[in-house]
């Protein structure tokens, strides 16, 4: 697979369309993976640049951040109040970012930013409090139904900390050398950019529901073309 051409699909493919898709978020659970998938293809965004400069510690990084959201995408999907805590989570997270910038940046710019706040979340919105919307990776996993996919963060997460453990999980020890690691990150960002296609089509599918626009014809068979183009 080109990745290269694999990602300047993807991009494209994004850009038409994660507009048209957000304007059908009309509920938390939809919001919530709007903002997974956008994350999601920020994060392999990052895996992509970072595999020509071996660094190998800082992909195996992202590729976690990439299961994190791949599975995170696929729970939200299952578990619609899983949705409502993400977007508390998320409201939390930007009024704590507002806290920070008072006193240090712009007043008018703090000041829109309280006003699109307000207008988003209501008045009360200093008032919600969750900093965090899972109970963790096992659970999302379970959630998820892909509990299998808990070996695979684990593995990530050590080898990320450089423990001989993690090294050996992913086969990455040893003699086979820095050629084989570097083979072991290219195999990484090759599943996650497939497996992000496939998070993609389920996300079109949670928003779009069973109401067959010509929209989402278009959206779908465009998206499919791209999946056989890119995994074929």
């Amino acid at each position: 697979m080109d990745i290269d051409g694999a990602q300047s699909q993807i991009d494209a493919f994004v850009t038409q369309w994660q507009g048209p898709l957000f304007e059908r978020c009309d509920n938390n659970q939809k919001l919530a993976s709007w903002y997974l998938w956008i994350g999601y293809l920020m994060k392999l965004r990052s895996l992509r640049h970072l595999v020509p400069s071996n660094d190998t510690t800082g992909c195996y990084i992202m590729a976690r951040y990439c299961l994190e959201h791949d599975v995170a995408l696929t729970a939200v999907a299952k578990d619609a109040a899983l949705g409502d805590r993400y977007v508390d989570y998320d409201v939390h997270a930007k009024n704590k970012h507002l806290e920070t910038m008072r006193g240090h940046a712009d007043a008018n710019h703090v000041a829109g930013l309280e006003q699109y706040m307000v207008a988003q979340f209501g008045s009360d919105f200093a008032k919600k409090k969750a900093p965090n919307w899972h109970g963790g990776i096992p659970t999302l996993c379970r959630t998820a139904g892909r509990s299998a996919e808990l070996q695979m963060y684990v593995a990530l997460c050590q080898v990320a900390h450089g423990t001989v453990t993690g090294m050996y999980m992913l086969n990455v020890q040893g003699m086979m050398g820095e050629q084989y690691r570097a083979e072991v990150v290219r195999n990484l960002l090759m599943m996650y950019t497939l497996s992000y296609l496939k998070r993609t089509e389920e996300f079109i599918d949670l928003v779009f529901g069973s109401v067959w626009t010509p929209d989402q014809e278009r959206c779908s068979d465009e998206l499919i073309a791209m999946i056989k183009s890119i995994a074929l």
